[in-house]
């Protein structure tokens, strides 16, 4: 898609900011769902520029030496560019830009990977996490996953619902959220439910903060470049890993087991850890999706319909997720379906 003209004109500035030559062709990638992002062509070669919505220049500057340091230790990344002052932050009307060299390659749906391709991703993900740690250095303090209480889910819940039933008419998305909201009520209210209890298990380090399929680009069967460095965070390492596992193996109404186990057994191939981990680490994280709402909260509470396709993918997924426990949980630890999970 072309961009727009005015578009046209801030992108030139922003070409001319970080030396980029002459700006002659600016197409907008319809990619990401709050940042803007366009490949420019220029007298001096083809980049990639993103309009900053969910990001703050001080945060860019952290990714962008982040970034910088990385080079060399076996991660693909698009060199990020910096101004002549050495800014990696460029704003225009109040609106700030970065710039990286383009990276080419094409994104790889994560049902189409082959098992070998699976576990290559799952390889680079650990290789990720040690060059992260070498890079960095220690992790130091770190942030471990909220254990949500049922009560205030449940009260947070109910608005929603009783929001939902009181609209004079029902759409599509409202369909879809009276009943996962209402199958979701009925696990809150179970007897034996029970919430995650103690600290987090296995390696605590830097993540990606947002590793999935949409995050990596492939050329010639190979991985050419990871993408959006934006959420680096510490964390329980082992949590990334499922929440790769939901994101790009997920969707479609269930998750795809074999490649995720192939992923899993990649990633523990590069960085060891154990099936307790891992089984902590994927009810931690099904607790998470269990209490969680936040896309329904933009859409009924700020009239924001963006993230309303995510919400219908994940509902759907959560459900075959919860369904088939056993055997998902066989799969991201290796241990066998019939044990207690």
């Amino acid at each position: 898609m072309e961009a727009a003209d005015d578009d046209v004109i801030r992108l030139a500035r922003v070409c001319g900011a970080f030396e980029l030559g002459e700006l002659l062709t600016a197409r907008f990638l319809p990619i990401g769902v709050i940042n803007r992002n366009w490949r420019v062509d220029t007298t001096s070669g083809t980049y990639a520029v993103k309009e900053l919505h969910d990001s703050h220049a001080t945060g860019v500057r952290r990714q962008h030496r982040t970034m910088n340091a990385l080079i060399g230790l076996g991660v693909p990344i698009p060199k990020p560019l910096e101004r002549s002052d050495g800014d990696p932050v460029y704003a225009v009307d109040g609106v700030e830009f970065t710039a990286t060299a383009w990276a080419y390659g094409q994104h790889l749906d994560g049902l189409a990977m082959s098992l070998d391709q699976a576990a290559i991703l799952g390889e680079l993900l650990g290789t990720i996490h040690l060059a992260l740690a070498e890079a960095l250095g220690p992790a130091g303090d770190w942030s471990e996953i909220a254990i949500a209480e049922p009560v205030q889910t449940l009260t947070y819940l109910d608005f929603l619902l009783d929001h939902i039933r009181r609209k004079p008419t029902q759409d599509d998305i409202d369909e879809v959220a009276l009943a996962n909201l209402s199958w979701r009520r009925t696990i809150l209210t179970a007897p034996e439910l029970s919430a995650p209890t103690g600290p987090e298990m296995g390696p605590h380090g830097h993540l990606h903060g947002d590793f999935h399929y949409n995050n990596v680009l492939w050329q010639e069967g190979t991985i050419s470049a990871v993408l959006d460095w934006d959420r680096v965070r510490t964390q329980s390492q082992p949590s990334e890993v499922i929440r790769t596992c939901l994101l790009t193996f997920g969707g479609h109404g269930a998750i795809d087991l074999p490649r995720t186990e192939a992923f899993v057994r990649g990633y523990r191939r590069q960085r060891p850890v154990t099936d307790d981990e891992l089984a902590d680490a994927e009810r931690r994280m099904w607790w998470t999706w269990l209490n969680g709402f936040w896309p329904l909260d933009q859409h009924y509470e700020h009239g924001n319909t963006r993230f309303d396709h995510q919400f219908v993918s994940n509902a759907s997924t959560f459900r075959w997720w919860t369904d088939n426990r056993r055997d998902a949980v066989a799969a991201i630890t290796g241990r066998s379906a019939t044990r207690h999970i």
